[in-house]
């Protein structure tokens, strides 16, 4: 795909919630030498991966990151990342900067190979959601591949999987399910507390499920949230996915501790989709919540046979190892 040279944006950093910095917005660019946010410059070598929530891009710079005094006044405490909001061309400025964050890195790679390495060894697949250029050097061949800049599961094809646009490992349960933006209400007034507020989240339908559950009745108390409450309810129950029609059941059962509901119903998951790493992963924690640590460890293990570069089970492996060092 070609890309224009130079690509110029409207932007407003964001806090952690939510709120622009400014009315005015600010000028941005992504050019061939990197990310210029006003007078400020993000080289692509220092640019983790960007992730977009909506109209917002997440950047996550890595450790060390050369950056302006002006980029660093936002970044958030205790995280290499930042957030700024550039409306309506948030999908498109994401994608142009992974696939050039991504390139970058590949082509460090190629640098350090020779010939005969590159004719051998170098392999690398575009990802279809988000357009990055994924490293499969010495990955060994797998159903699926996995993209780290946008969580999108596809085969060598190139075709996603079910629902690829939208599901992923939700940041907040750490499941694979349909995440998307959601908005947490809580207007109410009892004895105890008193909140008049709105939260943003990004997280899966059971997470929001389980905040609806945590404010609706509160919110009689005042009948406004119980109306916005019911409305983000609504939604976290419309247009999902018909090939993982059990999973906010099953990850709810989970959630709830009901392991035997659970993981009855993801048998009937992974049986349906077969070669999903994502849903074997899940069925996967299911296990290693009941304690059940050898069928856990035997659901991971072939998580990575269906997509050997699937991070999620990766991280989860390497905690997993830690943890028993450490023990």
């Amino acid at each position: 795909m070609r890309e224009a040279a130079v690509v110029t944006f409207s932007f407003k950093y964001v806090n952690r919630l939510g709120i622009p910095d400014t009315l005015v917005p600010r000028q941005g660019r992504v050019t061939r030498d990197g990310l210029i946010l006003e007078n400020s410059r993000i080289f692509f070598r220092d640019i983790h991966r960007v992730e977009r929530h909506h109209k917002s891009l997440v950047i996550v710079l890595k450790p060390g990151a050369t950056i302006s005094r002006e980029v660093s006044r936002h970044i958030f405490k205790r995280l290499t990342a930042f957030v700024i909001n550039i409306g309506g061309f948030s999908r498109q400025v994401q994608s142009i900067i992974n696939r050039r964050v991504s390139t970058a890195k590949l082509s460090d790679r190629k640098m350090e190979m020779s010939p005969e390495e590159l004719k051998t060894r170098f392999v690398k697949a575009d990802c279809p959601n988000c357009d990055a250029a994924i490293d499969l050097i010495d990955v060994i061949r797998s159903h699926y591949i996995y993209c780290d800049y946008c969580g999108a599961i596809f085969d060598h094809y190139g075709y996603l999987v079910p629902g690829g646009n939208e599901y992923r490992v939700c940041p907040e349960t750490g499941f694979y399910e349909r995440v998307r933006d959601y908005k947490e209400h809580a207007y109410y007034i009892t004895r105890r507390d008193a909140a008049f507020k709105t939260r943003k989240l990004f997280c899966s339908d059971t997470y929001a499920h389980i905040i609806f559950e945590r404010v609706f009745v509160k919110n009689f108390t005042l009948l406004f949230g119980v109306f916005l409450a019911g409305y983000e309810k609504l939604r976290s129950l419309s247009g999902r996915n018909a090939n993982y029609i059990e999973l906010v059941a099953a990850n709810l059962a989970a959630a709830k501790g009901d392991m035997e509901k659970a993981e009855f119903e993801y048998a009937k998951l992974v049986t349906r989709n077969k070669y999903h790493p994502g849903l074997t992963m899940n069925l996967g924690l299911i296990y290693l919540k009941k304690g059940k640590e050898r069928k856990a460890l035997h659901e991971f293990q072939k998580s990575l046979e269906h997509c050997s570069n699937y991070t999620p089970v990766i991280e989860i492996l390497r905690k997993f190892s830690q943890k028993n060092d450490d023990e």
